[in-house]
């Protein structure tokens, strides 16, 4: 899933806003969004996230890679 924290305004994205994102990149996963970054926040340490921030979840929502990139390896090995 992607989380936008906030649009272009600095606000909260609206649900065309998450449409026309998703659109955009051709995205067939949710996109939803993360008020004030509140759950992108949760998965990082020290308070600050770089951006775009990228976490790796598997089953069992253990996090495996946090605030850093993730490829299609990464995924692949997590796959149950």
């Amino acid at each position: 899933m992607t989380l936008l924290g906030e649009n272009m305004s600095g606000q909260t994205p609206s649900r065309p806003e998450l449409q026309e994102w998703a659109q955009g990149y051709q995205l067939r996963h949710p996109v939803l969004a993360d008020s004030g970054f509140g759950v992108t926040f949760s998965y990082v340490d020290g308070g600050q996230v770089g951006l775009p921030s990228f976490s790796l979840l598997r089953q069992g929502v253990q996090v495996v890679i946090n605030d850093d990139w993730v490829d299609e390896g990464d995924v692949i090995a997590n796959l149950p």
